[in-house]
């Protein structure tokens, strides 16, 4: 999990000896390794949304820098996940080309 250290425009992970950072109140923020696939995806998700330091997250930043695939299960699973009216608006930055256009061809960069 990713926040912001206080006074700054930086970002850090959080809980680690020596990070200033700080939750960002209503976001979570949140570095993924690895290719999303079937055996990871639904987990991810959930971890992502649970964490008690994020009780009322109204954004969820999925920092994908380390993502390098999407298999069709994921594809479908964020279809799903980022159309239903849960109240929490998703996010995917700093994407590869590769993901970028997996995304664009599977619709999922206009929801």
């Amino acid at each position: 999990f990713i926040g912001r250290v206080p006074g700054t425009q930086v970002y850090d992970e959080l809980d680690v000896p020596g990070s200033q950072a700080e939750p960002v109140p209503h976001v979570s923020i949140v570095r993924v390794e690895g290719a999303r696939w079937f055996g990871n995806v639904l987990h991810t998700s959930r971890m992502a949304r649970r964490q008690p330091q994020f009780a009322d997250v109204k954004a969820l930043v999925l920092d994908w820098r380390m993502v390098n695939f999407l298999d069709e299960t994921a594809v479908a699973h964020y279809r799903r996940r980022w159309t239903e009216p849960d109240g929490v608006r998703s996010w995917v930055t700093n994407t590869s080309t590769s993901v970028r256009r997996q995304l664009q061809d599977s619709g999922l960069i206009e929801l």
